[in-house]
């Protein structure tokens, strides 16, 4: 099949994976700091945020004019009564406007090192700024793109007190790194089993059934007795949606998709918060996990070591892997079949064998 570019051309931006690099890619470094350390209730102050970029790396700029293009940059506030954002946030250094022939648009990016800052009102003594950065690098060696998604806490402001005195809030460095569903029961394929959590807001294509969180369709698996196809995948990911319109349906593929496995799409990049009583702090990032795509992301580089997709992992209920996870390339398509056929003989192997 032939991929149809028109209908997929408004999904993000690329994501690339070659099989021969294992380690994990740390192309942007970020680091924060404020104008001013110390301040007065009623002062603005402006939030500086500074990127190095490893040579031939670059990252999109949050000034953008395409609606349909890479992923830009963006920097969430959590909302607090201690500070007021006063305009919006100002890219500086040397921007790169250039035509991007993929996506037919001019993209507008940074080289080397990029800056943005974003000028606050302090209203409290003990101000509470924090919240996340999101942003994509890719690099024009080989098209590889790296999501990032990392938060950050301003916490050395130092406030004057009318009086003189000063207020200082103790924390460590500011350098950067890292509604709940019903479950109603619904028929997915054949058997019982839970309702799809997110699948309000998530779908898959071709009328395919599946999960968008592990442990659901971990017990799908179980109560099934089939095998799990985990797809790690992302919103802004190009070669992902290649994957579902050119492999995905294929006769064959679709037949081990809809009655060979269960399916659980794992987006990295998925923006819905988790509910607070499951946030956790990461191992790998010591960062806290708050939203849907970030333990996703997680767990994808704790368990296997990769970050990039698409991304495929083949499991039994149990978590053991029936084939070596890999990234498969939508001009591979041919090896996915037999990436799935390799999964379900040794699902049934295993079966036999813990048979009576």
């Amino acid at each position: 099949m032939r991929f149809k570019k028109n209908i997929l051309v408004f999904i993000g931006v690329l994501c690339f994976y070659t099989t021969l690099q294992a380690q994990i890619l740390r192309p942007a470094r970020w680091s924060y700091h404020t104008s001013e350390r110390e301040v007065e209730i009623g002062d603005e102050i402006e939030l500086i945020f500074k990127v190095k970029l490893d040579d031939t790396w670059h990252l999109y700029s949050n000034e953008q004019d395409y609606e349909i293009g890479p992923l830009p940059t963006e920097i969430h506030f959590e909302p607090h009564e201690s500070y007021r954002i006063v305009g919006a946030l100002i890219p500086k250094g040397e921007i790169i406007a250039e035509y991007d022939t993929l996506w037919e648009e001019t993209v507008r990016y940074f080289k080397h090192e990029a800056e943005f800052r974003q000028k606050v009102k302090i209203l409290k003594e003990e101000p509470v700024i924090r919240g996340n950065y999101t942003y994509q690098v890719c690099t024009t060696v080989d098209g590889r793109c790296v999501p990032g998604d990392e938060d950050f806490a301003f916490n050395r402001v130092i406030v004057k007190r009318k009086q003189g005195k000063k207020k200082i809030r103790n924390s460590g460095d500011s350098s950067g790194g890292g509604v709940q569903i019903n479950s109603h029961r619904t028929s997915l394929g054949y058997g019982t089993c839970e309702k799809p959590r997110y699948g309000d807001m998530l779908h898959f294509p071709y009328g395919l059934q599946g999960y968008f969180d592990l442990q659901k369709a971990l017990v799908c698996a179980r109560i099934q007795s089939k095998p799990l196809l985990i797809s790690f995948t992302a919103h802004n990911c190009l070669s992902c949606q290649e994957m579902e319109a050119q492999v995905w349906l294929d006769k064959e593929v679709l037949r081990y998709l809809k009655e060979g496995y269960v399916i659980a799409a794992l987006y990295v990049d998925e923006k819905m918060w988790l509910p607070a009583e499951e946030w956790y702090f990461s191992n790998f990032t010591n960062q806290l996990i708050k939203t849907v795509g970030a333990r996703n992301a997680d767990y994808q580089v704790t368990k296997f070591n990769r970050e990039t997709q698409p991304f495929y992992v083949l499991m039994d209920a149990q978590e053991q892997l029936l084939a070596e996870p890999r990234a498969i390339s939508p001009e591979d398509g041919r090896s996915f079949v037999e990436f799935l056929r390799e999964g379900n003989e040794r699902f049934n192997q295993l079966a036999i064998g813990k048979a009576p």
